[in-house]
């Protein structure tokens, strides 16, 4: 399991999405869509080599298509926890921040965040 260092490091930039600060939420929704679209070419090749070449030639595809939602809230939602783990669960705050992210600004979250379905996560 991570560590809250660990969720801090890769995530901490998208406390800006609930910035009272327009500038600075406007930032962090364009490094949403930068993140978004990385993840999108890497799934996109990972599919074009496995249809081309086959699960054996894919492993460098699948690294890239695994590795580039590392840095979305999407992490924070796609993991399992135990309900009786969730005090000890470092990603606790980003689940959170998602939360207070969709009540504060829906107009936004619903540009961005809801892109982010869980279906695109089948190559890990």
């Amino acid at each position: 399991m991570e560590s809250a260092e660990e969720w801090d490091r890769r995530l901490g930039w998208t406390f800006e999405l609930i910035s009272k600060d327009p500038v600075r939420r406007k930032w962090a929704l364009r490094l949403v869509g930068v993140i978004q679209d990385r993840y999108g070419e890497a799934l996109h090749a990972f599919n074009e080599v496995w249809r081309d070449e086959g699960w054996s030639a894919a492993d460098q595809a699948v690294g890239r298509a695994v590795a580039e939602p590392q840095g979305t809230l999407l992490d924070a939602l796609g993991v399992f926890i135990p309900a009786e783990s969730y005090a000890d669960w470092a990603g606790l705050k980003y689940l959170l921040l998602y939360l207070e992210w969709e009540s504060r600004y829906p107009d936004e979250w619903m540009a961005s965040a809801k892109s982010w379905g869980g279906e695109t996560r089948s190559v890990a």
